[in-house]
């Protein structure tokens, strides 16, 4: 009888200790979008990146140049993974805004693959240097989108 009583407890412990790391994976998860959003909608420079989201396979972003000068984007990598842009880059004026999207990602799903998130690197030419970057120190994240 001892033996059941002991094993109730043991459940029940277990039970709890279950739901407060699902509590805990949900409140991480939020941390990040939070924190992501954070530095990317800040003071960081020269690209910001106001707003975010993958839907299916495709991860659309609105950057905004932050100089005073004009830039031209000539890549984005996505942890690691280069995204080409048509041409010979994008132009982006000072304090204008561009939205973008890119396809070939892991496609977002249900059960596998509902939350992402990228470390990038912005590849840009100033009026005076060429071939600069800027890396980000947080990844952009969120939940995916289905459609």
């Amino acid at each position: 009888m001892e033996y059941l009583v002991l094993l109730a407890i043991v459940i029940i412990v277990a039970l709890i200790a279950i739901v407060l790391l699902g509590g805990f994976t949900t409140g991480i998860s939020g941390t990040m979008d939070a924190q992501s959003k954070s530095y990317w909608t800040g003071p960081v420079r020269p690209f910001s990146i106001s707003e975010w989201a993958q839907i299916n396979d495709t991860v659309y972003l609105e950057i905004k140049n932050k100089e005073t000068d004009r830039l031209v984007l000539t890549n984005i990598s996505f942890n690691g993974q280069m995204k080409n842009l048509s041409g010979s880059g994008w132009t982006i004026g000072p304090g204008s805004t561009k939205s973008l999207a890119f396809d070939g990602f892991t496609e977002c799903d249900r059960q596998s693959f509902d939350y992402f998130e990228y470390n990038i690197i912005f590849y840009y030419d100033s009026s005076s240097i060429s071939g600069r970057s800027q890396v980000g120190s947080k990844p952009i994240a969120g939940s995916c989108s289905f459609q």
